[in-house]
């Protein structure tokens, strides 16, 4: 279930938290971001939503390769380009540079 509200930090656009998705209004009808955030949905879906969530807040590593697989998602529907989503990734403190961003999501 898709939910528009405009409580989330500026910052974060869309945040999944299985059952829901939480969106920024102005991206209630972003494809890129809903597909984006699906897969987080349906990852937490199929692991059970707290462990993961423990896991994406913990773990570096966790996050970044859930991030990964959640903007490749985005860049293959022609949601963002592979350029902005390693910018994005930067945004996360996971401690990669941009090229190695860059080389994650091509």
């Amino acid at each position: 279930m898709i939910i528009e509200t405009r409580f989330l930090p500026k910052f974060i656009y869309g945040l999944a938290i299985w059952p829901f998705i939480f969106v920024q209004p102005h991206f209630r009808h972003h494809h890129g971001l809903i597909q984006h955030e699906m897969v987080h949905f349906g990852e937490q879906r199929r692991s059970f939503v707290i462990p993961w969530l423990l896991a994406y807040l913990l773990s570096k590593r966790f996050r970044l390769k859930a991030e990964v697989r959640a903007y490749r998602r985005q860049i293959e529907v022609g949601g963002t380009s592979v350029q902005r989503a390693a910018r994005n990734l930067l945004q996360y403190r996971i401690g990669i540079t941009y090229e190695e961003a860059l080389s994650l999501l091509s």
